[in-house]
């Protein structure tokens, strides 16, 4: 006699296989949106290292003489809805262009979103070349450092030097967190070392 599986029997196993393949589903798209937000972690970390390393290079070579008018080194304390948003300029070698480049680093608002604007205007040339260095922050803070004291603004035209150094925060939120990192750098060029 030949004995096969009752109704009951198989609504019970679909039933079971439906249990384990809907866990399976739900944990496998649950793993691939954590996957996705920490490679957006990392996209958005590697674009801010690399922002500050560039920064970091041209304000080590920034350029100031009093005698020539044509170099500069302004820090502006500015703010976009009590959102920090500095703004600096300055007479640098610039690694992506030869000779000096007046730099200006500066956020600009589109709608909500805040993004870190560079503009680079070579001596050589003097046309203008713009460029997006990081979007969607919330905010970009600028401060000079001249006798032991840190101040949201420095213009070199008045103090008649470069300040002794220059710290540059930038402030993002990822994965529902805001953080904030900080470079200290020293202008070189015409320092002791």
């Amino acid at each position: 006699m030949k004995r096969g599986f009752t109704l009951i029997e198989v609504v019970i196993s679909l039933a079971l296989i439906s249990i384990i393949l809907g866990s399976v589903y739900g944990t496998f798209f649950l793993s691939s949106r954590a996957l996705e937000a920490s490679e957006t972690t990392l996209l958005k970390l590697r674009e801010l290292r690399n922002s500050f390393d560039l920064i970091g290079r041209e304000i080590e070579s920034s350029y100031f003489d009093p005698r020539d008018l044509s170099s500069n080194f302004l820090i502006e304390d500015r703010d976009i809805y009590g959102r920090p948003a500095s703004r600096i300029t300055l007479t640098t070698f610039s690694p992506q262009r030869q000779g000096l480049s007046l730099i200006t680093y500066e956020v600009i608002e589109d709608g909500e979103r805040l993004s870190l604007i560079k503009r680079i205007t070579p001596f050589a040339t003097g046309q203008p070349l713009e460029a997006e260095m990081i979007e969607d922050i919330s905010g970009f803070r600028v401060e000079a450092k001249s006798q032991e004291k840190w101040v949201g603004t420095w213009d070199s035209t008045l103090t008649k030097s470069l300040p002794d150094e220059v710290r540059v925060i930038i402030t993002m939120k990822t994965g529902g967190r805001e953080f904030s990192l900080q470079e200290v750098i020293s202008p070189k060029i015409g320092r002791r070392l």
